[in-house]
C-alpha cells in the first residue's frame, strides 16, 4: 500500500499535467481546425477521475489504465504520467 498523500499527489500531478496539454493545445486546435491531443488528454482526466478512488496506489491504477478499453495511446500516456 502507497502512502495516502503520495497517492494523491502522484494523481493530482498527472491531472494537471493532461490539463496542462489541453491548455498547451488549444488555441492551435482552434485555429487549426485539428485535435492536437485535446480528446486525448480529456479521455485520460476523465479515466483518473473515474478510477481513481478505487486503487490505493499508482502502480495499480497505471496497470488498470494499461487494462482499460480507451484507445492505445490515451492507455500509454496515462501508464507513463502515473509511473
Amino acid at each position: 500500500m502507497q502512502n495516502n498523500t503520495q497517492y494523491t499527489n502522484a494523481v493530482s500531478a498527472a491531472i494537471q499535467s493532461f490539463a496542462r496539454t489541453i491548455a498547451n493545445c488549444a488555441h492551435d486546435s482552434v485555429v487549426e481546425n485539428n485535435d492536437y491531443a485535446i480528446h486525448d488528454s480529456v479521455d485520460s482526466i476523465q479515466f483518473l477521475y473515474d478510477n481513481y478512488t478505487k486503487y490505493d496506489n499508482v502502480n495499480c491504477l497505471a496497470n488498470a489504465a494499461l487494462s482499460s478499453t480507451l484507445d492505445t495511446a490515451v492507455r500509454e500516456n496515462i501508464h507513463a504520467q502515473l509511473v
